[in-house]
């Protein structure tokens, strides 16, 4: 698994932490943090939740043109972390019908 680089630059004197173009680790997931740039210096954990295909199949359907009804899960990935040094750690799950997490596999 490669991780991305670092969003966040370490030095608190230096310039506010920035994010990249792509923030995921993901290349399919090309959603942004909501409150953009504007809020990055202010917050010391940057999660992004996301859904992606499950599976390779899956990701056939989405993306491949495939027929078919793909299954996707839930992502949660750590942007950035400028206190534990958490980044690049994701996790997928679904929520059950009474509105609890499941672990995806």
């Amino acid at each position: 698994m490669n991780v991305p680089q670092s969003t966040w630059i370490q030095e608190p004197t230096a310039a506010p932490p920035s994010f990249s173009d792509q923030p995921s680790m993901f290349a399919s997931t090309t959603a942004r943090p909501a409150l953009g740039k504007a809020f990055t210096y202010h917050i010391d954990l940057h999660l992004l939740l996301s859904q992606l295909p499950k599976r390779r199949r899956d990701a056939e359907i989405a993306f491949g043109g495939k027929a078919g009804r793909g299954e996707f899960v839930n992502v949660v990935e750590v942007l950035a972390d400028r206190l534990d040094g958490k980044l690049g750690v994701w996790a997928a799950f679904t929520i059950d019908k009474s509105g609890s997490l499941k672990p995806a596999f």
